[in-house]
């Protein structure tokens, strides 16, 4: 053991020369907030859980507030306020790791610490748990030591603590999310200690999911079901403003986001996570906006209480029963609102929540007060709730800026190890390759751990025919024979399939720029490397210049002629392969990846209605298919069903008793017919799309009823007429209706078909259309069944309802209008489930999918494209939940951004929503919808 000789001393440099373009009521916060750290610290290196404004201070040591504590000190070094930084931090690892003469921690035997110990001994304190999330904060600063000071004697210690603790045994269930709070002496968890996603226990999750190497692993499995995306996290909305939480019926105090912001490197730097952040910080506000006259008095955070248990309290949104305003929350939200620091200079001027610290009367903080309780004031200040104010100030761009955090929280970076065996991000590369059906070149930039030929194709073994190399060896799978034997990244493959499929090969992601690709004189079959398209003229330029190509070619035959200045090829495309004669031998050298200007868009070689085991839909508006040859042409080759946006409602259709205009929808139906897609009607009745002359009906309610039997039979009648062939069947080529759209509103409540035709308007409505087409499927349609359990109620009881007393009903319509981050998967499904067990059809109806809700972005960015890529493969993955007799398609709401009705309805012009841009090029986010699509049944 080593004994701690030494007693260091903190020397604070208090000259405000160090500060320029600074507030010095913020210079004096800042300062005085390291102080409270200063002064909670032990000679052994530990930190008190609290310091006393007046009195002998009694509180055990804190584990997490030593993990607090070390941050501290990396800021306080940086800053220049002290000069033995690395020594204190040494004297602290030290003592964690038992090697301080006297000093022993309380663990289990797998690492994890007591929250709360004795000053003197490290035994348990105050009757302590083994803490999971304490003993990961105190990690959590130890490695941001690592990282910050680069000293190879803290590094070792470090990596000595990171070693001895098993966060994989931290996780309860990583199918359901569930970490464990404490744990026993002997490494196990106590069973009735466990938390739900979402929570501050993100740390530990992220800790878990980095400490080994096994992509199944718990930590892995828990982080990739839950952590990886909030779409599987429950979300909870306060006054417009979409927060996580840990269940749908509570909210969660701000301290929890701001600690995974300060020491979860993924949550700091991940868009998802950041947007919720800043709307953690909005609903905060807004819930004090109708508490407090003064805008400056906000904070829902923990500590001190008035009249809670043990007077701690965690105050969150409708719960802070005591009216207490926490500082150190709006200091903590200063990343994300650097205006913040405007209101702790109201509150400091107005005199509110200010202290007093005991080493000197002119050296004072902000703490949490009371609005309730005016009088009331804590006796002490607890460090780790007080951090967010230093770590808040230290954000601001004039002190250390917020790069400071997500650089030096970045532990698991494979340029700055943090351990000695490296444990780091173990998503392996993986490259998905598009495959049309028929003959294809393909190529990848993936090389795979196994090569061989048989291996890597495996996953497509039921579609592939064969695959030849540049040499015409091959590989057939029916007659289980392999002339190529391992594939080489450097070449193209010719591959044959039975029909479009996706080939997926994971390994290791070759660099471009350092695999140079050798030609020889003749014809060649060459791979490209970059994960992102290239100009054909950028890439092979090398050959050009000395007029060494001839020729190159795509799988469909487009040709580059450099000779004669002519490509046909455009980009060349990752994925692909490609055929190259030359007349000499030579090389090729790709650029690196610009990682700074991803592609938005791509160009398919599958088209979603080949990928689709059932129908692929697009709403359409009859002067767009007949004017627009552009819009026609990306309608035909990737949908096979059509919803008409606007025709076939009834406002349109229907001029007046007996009077019926359906030009438009037979344009449709037409077009539909020509080109073989069928045609989902849509809708019926809607209280949104009624003729001023029928809204304004004077005749009694049973001539107006009778009027919306003859519209419903009449339409329906006409729509059935038209007739196409489909698995040798004659069917009409209308195959289904939205007979009723959001009948669950305050809206249709007060629409006049409620009013006029009675509570059963709806059945009323079914049965006429049955009565008009025996064949048709009929449709009950409505928005937020997604995620509104009541909404889905009440059309599960209807279905419940219509059966029971002989109304027709085959299907449900679930409109799908999303965001990229809400509703969460999991809500999705449980609604989904619930209508699945009425046994009706299911229809995601009109799906697109903001991205800019919270206008912060003027365009569309690589960040957030990528983001509604993998968010569209997630709903299309869904979809597949549901079973294959009951799918009756997808339809998106929309060809190109620019001509979607979300523009209007949000009144945001930049908003990108489907998966077209305004050129009919295809976003990535069709990819997404593409790979979703991979699926076995």
């Amino acid at each position: 053991m080593k004994i701690n000789t030494p007693i260091f001393v903190f020397t604070l440099w208090f000259h405000l020369t160090v500060f320029s373009q600074t507030d010095p009521i913020i210079d004096t916060l800042f300062m005085n907030s390291f102080e409270v750290f200063n002064q909670q610290r032990l000679s052994n290196g530990m930190y008190r859980d609290a310091k006393l404004f007046s009195g002998a201070d009694y509180h055990p040591i804190s584990i997490s507030n030593t993990g607090m504590g070390l941050i501290s000190l990396c800021i306080a070094d940086s800053m220049g306020w002290i000069d033995n930084a690395p020594e204190l931090v040494i004297n602290t690892l030290e003592t964690v790791n038992g090697h301080t003469t006297g000093f022993t921690p309380d663990r289990t035997s797998n690492g994890f610490f007591r929250h709360f110990l004795n000053t003197s001994s490290g035994l348990q304190e105050w009757n302590s748990e083994y803490s999971t999330i304490d003993t990961g904060i105190l990690i959590a600063g130890a490695l941001f030591c690592k990282n910050y000071f680069q000293n190879d004697a803290i590094s070792n210690l470090v990596n000595e603590l990171w070693n001895s603790i098993d966060f994989q045994a931290a996780i309860a269930n990583s199918s359901t999310g569930k970490i464990y709070l404490s744990m026993n002496s002997n490494g196990t968890g106590i069973s009735n200690s466990i938390t739900s996603p979402y929570s501050e226990y993100m740390i530990v999750a992220w800790l878990a999911k980095n400490s080994s190497n096994d992509s199944n692993s718990p930590g892995n499995l828990l982080w990739k079901n839950y952590y990886k995306s909030t779409s599987t996290l429950p979300i909870k909305t306060y006054k417009n403003h979409s927060l996580l939480s840990d269940s749908y019926s509570s909210y969660l105090p701000s301290f929890t986001h701001q600690f995974n912001y300060y020491l979860c490197h993924y949550f700091s730097t991940n868009t998802e996570y950041k947007n919720y952040f800043k709307n953690a910080q909005l609903a905060d506000k807004a819930w004090w906006s109708d508490v407090t006259e003064n805008s400056y008095e906000w904070g829902l955070g923990a500590g001190n209480s008035v009249t809670a248990t043990y007077n701690y309290h965690a105050d969150a949104i409708n719960n802070n029963p005591d009216t207490i305003v926490s500082p150190h929350i709006i200091a903590g939200y200063i990343p994300i609102n650097p205006e913040s620091k405007n209101d702790l200079i109201n509150i400091w001027n107005n005199n509110k929540g200010k202290y007093v610290l005991p080493t000197n009367p002119q050296k004072s903080i902000l703490w949490r007060y009371s609005k309730s309780y005016e009088n009331w004031k804590p006796n002490g200040v607890i460090g780790i709730d007080y951090s967010s104010m230093l770590f808040g100030i230290a954000s601001l761009d004039e002190y250390l800026g917020k790069d400071f955090f997500s650089d030096n929280n970045n532990f698991f970076s494979s340029e700055n190890p943090n351990t000695s065996d490296n444990p780091g991000s173990l998503d392996e590369p993986c490259q998905q390759i598009h495959l049309p059906g028929g003959w294809f070149t393909y190529s990848s930039y993936v090389q795979a751990e196994n090569r061989d030929a048989e291996i890597v194709m495996n996953s497509i073994d039921d579609q592939l025919l064969i695959l030849k190399d540049n040499m015409g060896n091959a590989y057939l799978t029916e007659w289980g024979f392999n002339g190529i034997g391992e594939l080489d990244f450097r070449q193209g493959y010719q591959i044959k399939t039975n029909a479009p499929d996706i080939l997926e090969i994971c390994g290791l992601q070759m660099h471009p720029e350092e695999h140079e690709i050798l030609i020889e004189a003749g014809w060649n079959s060459i791979s490209y490397l970059k994960d992102v398209p290239t100009s054909v003229e950028e890439v092979m330029q090398d050959l050009t210049d000395n007029e060494n190509l001839i020729i190159l070619k795509d799988y469909e035959g487009m040709a580059y002629f450099p000779d004669l200045n002519f490509n046909g090829i455009g980009n060349m495309q990752p994925g692909q392969g490609y055929k190259l004669k030359s007349n000499t031998t030579g090389t090729i050298n790709y650029p690196a990846d610009d990682q700074a200007n991803r592609p938005l868009t791509y160009e398919p070689v599958i088209a979603l209605k080949d990928m689709a085991p059932f129908p692929i839909g697009m709403s359409v508006q009859a002067k767009n298919i007949i004017t627009k040859n552009k819009y026609s042409r990306a309608l035909t080759k990737d949908f096979n069903s059509l919803s008409a946006e606007y025709e076939m409602k009834m406002d349109p259709i229907y001029k007046g008793p007996n009077q019926y205009d359906f030009s438009g929808g037979d344009a449709i139906v037409s077009f539909a017919k020509e080109n073989g897609f069928r045609v989902f009607g849509h809708a019926l009745v809607w209280h949104a799309a009624i003729p001023n002359w029928l809204n304004n009906f004077d005749g009694t309610d049973q001539e107006f009823e009778n009027l919306i039997e003859t519209y419903i039979k009449a339409t329906v009648t006409h729509f059935a007429q038209e007739k196409t062939i489909i698995n040798g069947e004659e069917v009409s080529v209308v195959a289904g209706w939205d007979v009723v759209n959001e009948a669950f509103t305050n809206q249709a409540e007060n629409a006049v078909f409620r009013q006029r035709m009675g509570e059963d308007y709806v059945a009323k409505c079914f049965t006429w259309a049955r009565e008009a087409d025996p064949n048709v499927k009929l449709f009950y349609n409505d928005y937020n069944l997604e995620f509104d359990f009541n909404k889905v109620n009440q059309v599960t009881n209807m279905i419940d309802d219509f059966r029971a007393n002989g109304i027709p009903i085959d299907g449900v319509g679930l409109q799908t209008h999303i965001n990229i981050s809400y509703p969460p998967i999991a809500t999705f499904q449980n609604c989904l489930d619930l209508l699945l067990e009425k046994d009706v059809l299911i229809h995601f109806s009109e799906i697109d999918m903001t991205v800019n809700r919270g206008e912060d972005i003027t365009e569309l960015t690589y960040e957030r494209a990528l983001e509604q890529e993998k968010r569209y493969k997630e709903i299309v993955d869904l979809y597949f939940s549901v079973p294959a007799d009951k799918r009756f398609g997808i339809t998106v709401w929309g060809l190109r951004d620019t001509e979607s009705w979300l523009l209007d309805f949000y009144n945001n012009p930049n908003e990108y929503p489907l998966l077209f841009d305004e050129n009919f090029n295809h976003k990535i986010a069709h990819r997404g919808f593409i790979e979703g699509l991979h699926q076995e049944d």
